[in-house]
C-alpha cells in the first residue's frame, strides 16, 4: 500500500552508480574547473564498480559502449540552465522561468510547493545561471542494473547529445522501437569551437565533446531490415508467397507460415521452420506454443518469411519481443 503524498509520487529509477566527467579534478587550491580532458573519468564510491569499469575500458577511455535506460530522448537526457553556489543549486530555470529556486536554505517550486504547501507564483529566471546536461546510460560491462551519469556544462555538448539521440529515436520509431535495448557508443571526439577571449574577439580552439551513436552491429541490422520490407513481395522466393484465397480482406502480408506439429510438412523447409518455431517456444516462455503470435512478432520485426540463416537474427528479436513486451506488462 503506498503512503499517500510519499511514495505513491515516486516513479521507476534505476540507482546511480557513477558519473562520468569530462574534466579532471578541481584544484584543491581554488575554485576553477579541472583541466578538460580527452578521455572520461569514472567518479565512483562503489569499489567493485571501479574495478570492472577499468578493466573493461582501461584508465582513460575516449570510448563506452552505453545502453539507455528509458525509451524517449527527454526521459534520458536532462537539459536546464543552473545557477550554483557553496556547493548547492541556487535556480534552475529553461533560460526563462524558474522551475526550482532556493530560498533561506529552502527549495521552492511555481503552483503548489511539495516543500512548503504554499501556492508560488511563477518567477522569471534571476540570471548568472549556466547550461547543464546530464545523460543516463547504462554501461554493460559493469554487469549492473543501475545507471551511470555523464555530465557535461557545454553548450555544445547538450547540442550535439539531443540531436543525436532525437536521430536515434526517429530511427527506431520507424522501425517500431524506441531508445531501450539499442547499443549505443559514446564517445570523446575532437571538434573546433568559436570561443571569446578577453579582448572581445573569438577564436577558435579544439574541444574534445561528446558524442553518441548506434553501435554499427545495430546499424546494419536495421538497414538489413529495412531493405527487406522495401522488397517488392513478388520478387520474394516462391515458397515465402502466400497462397491465394480469394478474399480481399484477409492479411496478404503474412509470409511467415503457421504450422502445429500435427501438421508436420514433408517439406525440409517446412521441417526447419517447425523446428525453429518448437525451439522458440521452448526456450522464450512468452510465446509458448503459440506459433501465430511467433509468426506476427516476426512480421513485425521485418521477417518477411523463414530462412534458416537468418535463424540466430530471428531469435533474438523474439527475445527482445518478449523482454519488451514483460517491461510493459510489468509497469
Amino acid at each position: 500500500m503506498p503512503i499517500k503524498g510519499m511514495t505513491d509520487q515516486v516513479r521507476a529509477q534505476f540507482p546511480r552508480i557513477g558519473t562520468l566527467r569530462k574534466g579532471a579534478p578541481k584544484p584543491k587550491d581554488g575554485n576553477k574547473p579541472g583541466q578538460d580532458l580527452k578521455w572520461f573519468r569514472f567518479v565512483t564510491d562503489d569499489a567493485e564498480a571501479e574495478a570492472a569499469f577499468h578493466a573493461a575500458f582501461g584508465d582513460n577511455p575516449a570510448r563506452i559502449n552505453v545502453m539507455l535506460p528509458f525509451g524517449t530522448t527527454d526521459e534520458n537526457f536532462d537539459a536546464w540552465m543552473e545557477e550554483w553556489g557553496a556547493g548547492s543549486l541556487k535556480h534552475r530555470c529553461d533560460g526563462e522561468t524558474c522551475i526550482v529556486w532556493q530560498e533561506d536554505g529552502v527549495y521552492h517550486e511555481p503552483g503548489r510547493c511539495k516543500t512548503c504547501g504554499e501556492v508560488h507564483e511563477t518567477r522569471p529566471c534571476p540570471g548568472g545561471c549556466k547550461p547543464t546536461g546530464r545523460l543516463m546510460v547504462i554501461v554493460p560491462d559493469l554487469a549492473r542494473l543501475a545507471y551511470v551519469q555523464v555530465l557535461t556544462t557545454s553548450k555544445h555538448d547538450i547540442l550535439e547529445l539531443t540531436a543525436n539521440l532525437r536521430a536515434a529515436e526517429d530511427t527506431a520509431r520507424m522501425m517500431g522501437r524506441d531508445l531501450r535495448g539499442i547499443p549505443f557508443i559514446l564517445t570523446r571526439v575532437p571538434r573546433e569551437i568559436s570561443t571569446p577571449r578577453g579582448n572581445g574577439n573569438r577564436v577558435r580552439v579544439e574541444k574534445w565533446l561528446l558524442h553518441i551513436e548506434p553501435a554499427p552491429s545495430w546499424v546494419a541490422l536495421q538497414i538489413e531490415a529495412a531493405q527487406r520490407m522495401a522488397l517488392p513481395m513478388l520478387d520474394a522466393p516462391a515458397h515465402e508467397l502466400p497462397e491465394p484465397n480469394g478474399d480481399d480482406d484477409e492479411e496478404a502480408e503474412q509470409l511467415v507460415i503457421e504450422v502445429t506439429a500435427e501438421e508436420l510438412p514433408d517439406n525440409e523447409l517446412e521441417q526447419l521452420k517447425l523446428a525453429f518455431f518448437d525451439r522458440v517456444g521452448k526456450k522464450i516462455p512468452y510465446f509458448g506454443k503459440d506459433s501465430a503470435t511467433i509468426a506476427k512478432a516476426l512480421r513485425g520485426a521485418g521477417f518477411t518469411g523463414y530462412a534458416q540463416d537468418k535463424e540466430d537474427e530471428m531469435f533474438a528479436a523474439l527475445q527482445e519481443h518478449a523482454n519488451e513486451a514483460a517491461n510493459k506488462e510489468a509497469a
